[in-house]
């Protein structure tokens, strides 16, 4: 039976986080060959929902989570003008990070599991 690493990068906010961490459950739910490595990306202002994001995966093993650095976040000013342009910039900014958590801390734990077969 084949094993599949699934790498989820949802983007930054707390409805996008939790859907995709249910998400991820119900895929487990549906078949034990997955296992799934969620890649957060803190937002730049707001609530710190740590707690709360590691009580959904706390029973599940085949989820791991991977807290990206923060960045510095785009201007406020752009926010203000366009949120969609301003979650577009802070991603793009994330992306030496999620490259390296790839790298670092996905692919060196795929020695009983295939590399990444999916990221999303």
């Amino acid at each position: 039976m084949k094993r599949a690493e699934l790498v989820f990068i949802p983007a930054p906010g707390i409805g996008h986080l939790v859907s995709k961490i249910l998400f991820a459950k119900q895929l487990l739910d549906q078949d034990n060959r997955f296992s799934i490595t969620v890649l957060i990306i803190k937002r730049a202002y707001g609530t710190n929902m740590d707690a709360y994001i590691h009580s959904l995966v706390a029973s599940e093993s085949r989820i791991k989570l991977i807290h990206l650095p923060q960045v510095d976040p785009p201007p406020q000013e752009l926010y203000l003008r366009s949120v969609e342009k301003y979650i577009a910039d802070l991603i793009e900014s994330h992306k030496t990070h999620v490259k390296e958590a790839i790298i670092n801390q996905v692919l060196p734990n795929s020695s009983s599991i295939p590399i990444p077969t999916a990221i999303d």
